[in-house]
């Protein structure tokens, strides 16, 4: 069966492999790269994320930002219990969190309070006045759409569903799109499902991977001290993802030169 297909496209050498073990001949296995990297956004500034900072009551530019994205249940207490700690040498840091599934929202909400701190709701900002002790507030990302924009104004990134194992369905969340906006990137040991994107982050040392709460404490830390190294970490993640970009297209005009047509 594998050996009577016209072609095989796949994302790098490692599944070429694979597919040549498996019977496809080898001038039939093409590498494309993955499609992945085509969704993200290159860029340095997502429009809107200035009114967003300002109706959630954060200050880019004036005090440092963590923004934890597409969390899952298990990482929001350790991401609070860090929290808890960094402030004691970072005292204007602020932390965002925006878990993945809309159903744990009120769920988070909660937690963010048990750890005593305020909660400012992104669906309900503007609706209150914004708590007047900031270092005692985290905002919570309870809105759909938006995680790019708490990504533009974040000084640092922790990319969720990664620290914690939810099963191999869930082992990691992108990662790409806080890279093409030139973000020091944090992740966990979980990321199975980004293989490829994580391995060519890796070998630019553009992100970094933790393995539980000590470690993810000592890697906010270290950027936090160090603002060349988020600057140059993030610029070569964006530079991953710009020469990473182009699967799509190079896909579509395999397929069509297989279907007999010349892209025009």
């Amino acid at each position: 069966m594998f050996a009577s297909l016209t072609a095989a496209a796949v994302q790098d050498e490692t599944y070429a492999g694979l597919f040549r073990q498996l019977g496809v001949p080898d001038d039939r296995v093409k590498v494309l790269g993955t499609m992945k990297f085509d969704s993200a956004t290159l860029a340095d500034k997502i429009t809107g994320d200035d009114q967003l900072a300002a109706e959630v009551g954060l200050r880019p530019g004036e005090e440092t930002i963590w923004v934890c994205g597409s969390t899952g249940r298990g990482e929001e207490q350790i991401i609070l219990d860090v929290y808890q700690k960094l402030l004691a040498a970072h005292p204007t840091l602020r932390l965002a969190i925006i878990p993945r599934h809309p159903p744990r929202f009120n769920e988070v909400a909660n937690l963010i309070r048990a750890a005593g701190f305020n909660c400012v709701r992104r669906s309900t900002s503007g609706q209150h006045p914004t708590p007047n002790n900031q270092q005692a507030t985290v905002v919570l990302g309870d809105t759909m759409g938006e995680l790019r924009k708490f990504y533009s104004f974040a000084t640092v990134v922790f990319v969720g569903r990664s620290l914690v194992d939810l099963g191999p369905r869930q082992h990691g969340s992108d990662m790409i799109e806080p890279a093409a906006l030139a973000k020091p990137v944090i992740v966990g040991p979980f990321t199975g499902n980004f293989d490829m994107p994580i391995r060519l982050l890796r070998e630019a040392d553009a992100i970094s991977i933790v393995q539980d709460a000590s470690m993810l404490h000592a890697a906010v830390d270290a950027l936090l001290k160090d603002g060349a190294r988020r600057y140059s970490v993030g610029r070569r993640a964006q530079d991953v993802v710009r020469g990473a970009q182009g699967a799509t297209a190079r896909h579509a005009g395999l397929i069509m030169k297989f279907l007999g047509h010349s892209g025009r």
